[in-house]
């Protein structure tokens, strides 16, 4: 009997050592779980707030990605709106000058109108051909274009001079001077030569009187003048025809 309670005794011993043993390994378990718990709810802590931050982040970049962009087009508006002013007021300058343009032009052609422009008479053809057919035979022929100076000068000269020098050039003719002239202040056109011109000047000289009085551009006879050297500040050559061979075609006021 005592040795079946011995026995009893010991089984009881070693089944307290087993539970014993089985709860210090299941209580060592719990505590590494519970610490990798930890960890991983530290983690997940840690992650959430990498994520917060990250968030607030994405926010104050987008906020400002909105911002800069409501801001560039802004910039984008004024600027067009400047280019838009700028064009606007050249525009308007433009517009100005035109007119300021218009208006010379119109007060110009008020002035021919009235003076009748006698540059016109070259627009017949067949006048202006027998123009250039009179003086072809006298091709080389030395003459100078003088008008009268300011403030006698007036446009209808210059648009006379023009065409006459585009006729003496399809003559073949040479132009050797273009400007003012002190030799008279009078009305219509004066062909003068030197006194001492050669006879070749003096036939082409009455050549192209003839021409013009065909034309209807002269009506007086050919004018002989000295030439002299007087006291003259606009200098000798306003006053003395290009050599003695050449010619002076005087444009004076329209009659």
């Amino acid at each position: 009997m005592a040795t079946q309670q011995a026995s009893t005794y010991v089984n009881n011993a070693f089944s307290k050592g087993e539970d014993v043993s089985e709860i210090d390994s299941l209580a060592q378990k719990v505590t590494q779980l519970s610490a990798s718990a930890d960890f991983w709810n530290k983690a997940i802590l840690w992650c959430l707030g990498a994520a917060a931050l990250a968030a607030v982040f994405i926010v104050i970049t987008t906020r400002l990605a909105i911002l800069r962009t409501g801001q560039l087009s802004d910039a984008q508006g004024e600027l067009a709106n400047a280019k838009e002013r700028g064009l606007a007021s050249d525009l308007r300058a433009k517009d100005l000058q035109i007119a300021g343009l218009d208006k010379e032009a119109a007060e110009l052609r008020v002035q021919l109108v009235k003076q009748d422009l006698r540059g016109n008479l070259f627009n017949d053809a067949k006048k202006r051909t027998a123009f250039v057919v009179a003086l072809k035979p006298f091709a080389k022929t030395k003459v100078a274009i003088r008008w009268l100076p300011p403030p006698m000068w007036d446009n209808e000269m210059t648009f006379l001079s023009l065409h006459l020098m585009g006729a003496f050039t399809e003559a073949q003719w040479q132009i050797t001077d273009m400007g003012p002239t002190l030799l008279g202040g009078g009305v219509g056109v004066l062909v003068d030569i030197d006194p001492k011109a050669p006879p070749a000047t003096k036939t082409a000289a009455t050549a192209l009187a003839e021409a013009l009085t065909n034309l209807g551009l002269m009506r007086g006879p050919l004018v002989m003048h000295t030439s002299g050297k007087p006291d003259n500040p606009l200098g000798d050559r306003h006053l003395e025809t290009p050599g003695v061979e050449g010619i002076i075609l005087e444009i004076q006021a329209h009659p």
